[in-house]
C-alpha cells in the first residue's frame, strides 16, 4: 500500500467522488467546480472532514471557506457572547421540537376513492378535489 499524499485519499468517498473543489485537497479553495459536474459540493460531514484533515497541513483544516470563517467569528466572541449564542440556539431547537410535536398530533388527511384513480388532497379543508 502506497503512502497517502493528500487528505482526500483517506476519505471513504474518495474512489467514487467527483467533487473538484474538495475541502480535503491541499489546493482548496483554488480549484474550480466544473459546471456540468454532478457533484459540486462535498457530501462528507464537517466533523468527518476535520478528522480526516488531521495530520495534514491544510489551510482550512478540512472546513469549507464558509465554515472556517464562521469558526473564526465564533472564536473571536467573548465568553458572554458565546453563551448568549448557545442559549439562542437552545431556544430555537425547543421551538422546532414544539412545532414537530404539534404537527405529529395533527389529524391525518382523509382521501376518498375517485373513479378515475386521480385525486388531489386539499390540506387546509381536508377535502379531496377531482
Amino acid at each position: 500500500m502506497g503512502h497517502i499524499k493528500e487528505a482526500y485519499e483517506n476519505c471513504p468517498r474518495f474512489k467514487r467522488c467527483s467533487v473538484n473543489k474538495c475541502p480535503l485537497d491541499s489546493h482548496y479553495p483554488d480549484r474550480e467546480s466544473i459546471a456540468g459536474d454532478k457533484e459540486r459540493k462535498c457530501g462528507q460531514s464537517k466533523a468527518r472532514r476535520v478528522k480526516l484533515a488531521e495530520g495534514f497541513n491544510l489551510k482550512y483544516g478540512g472546513l469549507t471557506v464558509r465554515e472556517h470563517n464562521a469558526k473564526l467569528r465564533y472564536n473571536a466572541l467573548s465568553e458572554e457572547e458565546k453563551e448568549a449564542l448557545k442559549e439562542q440556539g437552545k431556544a430555537g431547537l425547543k421551538a422546532v421540537e414544539a412545532q414537530k410535536a404539534v404537527s405529529e398530533k395533527a389529524v391525518p388527511l382523509k382521501t376518498a376513492p375517485v373513479s378515475k384513480g386521480i385525486q388531489r388532497v386539499t390540506k387546509a379543508k381536508n377535502k379531496v378535489d377531482v
